[in-house]
């Protein structure tokens, strides 16, 4: 029993020097210098054109081609107008 008490004594004060350990910094934090972010590159404007009806349309709804206004990109689109 004795030694019981002996072993939680220990970790009781071990626990207590690794938790006031780090409470006992004197030194003040340091405060990272500012990063330097590059300006962002001004995007341009995309003109898109009005919707013109073509033979691709159906009664449920129109096929909106690639640079129409309320045209949503898929993978089969270009990259660029």
């Amino acid at each position: 029993m004795k030694k019981l008490i002996g072993i939680l004594s220990l970790f009781a004060v071990l626990a207590l020097c690794a938790c006031t350990q780090n409470s006992k910094s004197s030194a003040p934090a340091e405060v990272p210098a500012a990063v330097e972010t590059p300006e962002a590159t001004p995007v341009e404007e995309v003109q898109y054109v009005e919707h013109v009806c073509s033979d691709k349309c159906t009664a449920e709804g129109c096929y909106h081609a690639h640079g129409e206004k309320d045209h949503v990109c898929d993978e089969s689109c270009p990259t660029e107008l």
